[in-house]
């Protein structure tokens, strides 16, 4: 199950439910796990500063944290996204608003299903799943 919290009404429109569920299902079945429940808050900048610093103590803006509960296999997670840090992501990097949101999502989401971004050849395995599963979103 996945489910969409927002800060503000308006950032509703940039999200698909039913799109992203299947995608999940097409997720679980390439990562051989069960995604249990995932939630997802688009919320601000000062909102993800207060998160990062409580629980993190890292004192800086940051587009995603993850925080997963899962227990083997069974995936479970609380994700946060700073949709300000996605849209100014979006402007430095030249893409759509709409492909910077996809793609934070499916970044919070590799990292409760174990992938990390610490080190090169972990970063660049986590970039490809990224864009495998951006392309499978995009012809969903």
């Amino acid at each position: 199950m996945v489910k969409f919290e927002y800060e503000k009404d308006i950032w509703k429109k940039f999200i698909e439910p039913k799109k992203f569920a299947f995608l999940l299902k097409k997720i679980e079945e390439k990562e051989h796990c069960k995604i249990i429940e995932v939630n997802y808050q688009l919320i601000s900048d000062k909102k993800i500063l207060e998160i990062n610093t409580k629980f993190l103590n890292h004192k800086y803006y940051t587009d995603v944290i993850a925080f997963p509960r899962n227990r083997g296999p069974r995936k479970m997670a609380d994700i946060y996204i700073s949709v300000e840090r996605v849209q100014e992501n979006s402007q430095n990097f030249g893409v759509f608003f709409q492909k910077e949101l996809n793609r934070v999502m499916l970044h919070g989401l590799l990292h409760v299903l174990g992938y990390n971004d610490t080190e090169k050849m972990d970063k660049t395995l986590m970039s490809s799943k990224e864009d495998y599963y951006l392309a499978l979103y995009d012809n969903i």
